[in-house]
């Protein structure tokens, strides 16, 4: 057996078993009449026909131009004819089409060149045409045609991958190219994506973790003289409204250890504390614990905004926030 390089055609009906199972007396007339078709065509630009089983054609042509023209003339003069039918009917053919070398026996071609093209036609759209990059280099400065590259292909059967282009015969040849172009494009992103993403959490982490190490506690940060840090807003009795002067008066109170309701044990928080440091006036004899220090400023503020607080022994006064004069 002798080798030879050649250019070779694959082709086969996009959609043929549908069109069977829905009528295969008329599918089998058009496939004979369409195949006829195929036939004279190869015949014209020097090719030969080497297997036609089922739905299928193979040809060879001594020339990649060769193939392609035919190919070309094929699918203009088969979408003609599919114009008689309605869309669900047509019979469009897929093409592919390598160079590479192979061997004949017995009038039948062997080789990888024929898997690859026949791979290549799995790629096609419906009437359209996929080639080779070696094809692609042979045509491109001798024919009017437009090809997108559609990159490096993983084929079945095929070890390494292949470089493959759509000749663009109709919108829809567009539509599957950009397809595989923008498909590939997204698997390839996906993993930089990712490991984007994890990059970013885990330095969104390690930036929260250093402001924890270095914020300094709550009490000491802002404090003022007189004044009670952010924390005393969880002492019991003291809602989080509580935070005017009159409220943070209060708040000292309670974290001294006065008490709502606790006149007689000498820990009462209006009468045992809030009161004297409201009126300025001694602290009582009864009471059993000291006085908070509270800022003279902050009394100030506390009698400006409510002038009615630390009156008189009375009823629990509960400063609201704004405290605003009754």
């Amino acid at each position: 057996m002798k080798s030879k390089m050649v250019a070779i055609m694959a082709a086969d009906i996009a959609g043929y078993s549908k069109l069977i199972a829905e009528d295969e007396e008329e599918t089998l007339r058009r496939l004979a009449l369409y195949r006829a078709v195929f036939g004279d065509f190869i015949t014209q630009f020097s090719g030969r026909v080497f297997n036609a089983a089922g739905d299928g054609v193979l040809a060879e042509f001594p020339s990649a131009v060769d193939a392609v023209r035919c190919a070309i003339d094929v699918q203009e003069s088969l979408r003609t004819r599919n114009l008689a039918y309605p869309s669900s009917r047509q019979m469009s053919f897929r093409i592919g089409i390598t160079i590479g070398d192979i061997v004949e026996r017995d009038g039948d071609l062997l080789g990888d060149g024929v898997n690859v093209a026949a791979r290549l036609e799995g790629l096609a759209s419906p009437g359209g045409l996929c080639v080779s990059r070696t094809v692609y280099e042979q045509v491109l400065n001798k024919l009017s045609v437009k090809f997108v590259d559609i990159g490096e292909q993983e084929l079945t059967s095929i070890p390494t991958p292949v470089h493959a282009y759509m000749l663009m015969l109709s919108t829809a040849d567009s539509g599957d190219a950009h397809r595989r172009i923008f498909g590939k494009a997204r698997m390839a992103i996906w993993p930089i994506a990712i490991v984007s993403i994890t990059a970013a959490v885990a330095f969104a982490i390690s930036v929260y973790l250093s402001v924890l190490r270095t914020t300094p506690p709550a009490e000491s940060a802002g404090a003022v003289p007189g004044q009670l840090p952010p924390a005393v807003a969880g002492t019991p009795g003291v809602r989080p409204s509580e935070r005017g002067p009159c409220g943070q008066i209060t708040a000292a109170c309670q974290a001294a250890g006065f008490t709502f309701g606790a006149q007689g044990q000498g820990t009462g928080l209006q009468a045992d504390c809030i009161v004297p440091i409201m009126q300025g006036t001694s602290q009582p004899r009864r009471a059993r614990e000291p006085l908070p220090e509270v800022d003279p400023k902050l009394v100030a503020q506390c009698k400006a905004s409510n002038p009615r607080f630390g009156q008189g022994i009375g009823p629990r006064v509960e400063p609201s926030a704004p405290n605003q004069p009754r």
